[in-house]
């Protein structure tokens, strides 16, 4: 029950005609050009920040038109994950006109980083992420196998299932902590019967503090 309460709170968030409506235009766009009216939208934003006015000083970009814009960011240096996390404050502009989380990455390359998120921008990342699963006769009703770092079943437990099932989100959530040798063919009778067409998750989970022996 609470899974898919949460999954309907997630569901309503990500999919609501916000993201309809990116999604449409992101499908109807060349995906292998840059759209350079958003980015100069987007960079004229970021010099609102102390750190991107700083950095735009110190390298001399310009960004009065959109015409120029991708060999003006190229004097730009790499940016590090370790410098976004020492200058978060100084990088985020939460002086806008719409509702913001605080999401995290991972941490799969070693930490992960805490930042900012307007609603808009969750809707658009979600439509491209459709819009590229699209290209593979994938959406958002398509019913997914999920397996990823959260605990979807009581560690200490030790029968079957190890598995939890979203409706709202169209999900089969696996848990991969107590995927092992002795499980795998559970899991993959569960696939097979339920005619999941399509996997979602990440090799890199960190069970071993678990102490149960894993494929690799």
């Amino acid at each position: 029950m609470l899974i898919n309460a949460q999954g309907l709170k997630i569901a309503n968030t990500r999919f609501n005609k916000n993201f309809n409506f990116w999604l449409n235009k992101y499908q109807s766009s060349d995906a292998l050009k840059i759209n350079e009216d958003q980015l100069y939208l987007f960079l004229t934003q970021a010099v609102k920040t102390e750190f991107w006015k700083r950095k735009f000083e110190q390298y001399d970009v310009t960004i009065d038109s959109p015409a120029n814009l991708i060999s003006e960011l190229s004097k730009l240096p790499v940016l590090s994950k370790q410098e976004v996390k020492s200058h978060i404050n100084e990088i985020s502009n939460l002086k806008v006109n719409d509702r913001i989380s605080f999401n995290h990455t991972s941490g799969t390359t070693g930490s992960g980083l805490i930042f900012p998120q307007t609603r808009q921008m969750e809707n658009k990342q979600w439509a491209i992420w459709w819009r590229y699963r699209g290209w593979y006769g994938l959406n958002t009703t398509t019913w997914m196998g999920w397996f990823g770092g959260r605990s979807i079943a009581c560690i200490e437990q030790r029968k079957p299932p190890y598995w939890r099932v979203n409706y709202p989100m169209h999900q089969v959530r696996f848990s991969a902590h107590h995927l092992n040798e002795e499980t795998v063919a559970l899991y993959f009778n569960e696939i097979k019967s339920r005619k999941l067409t399509w996997l979602h998750g990440y090799p890199s989970q960190p069970l071993e503090k678990h102490n149960i022996r894993f494929y690799q």
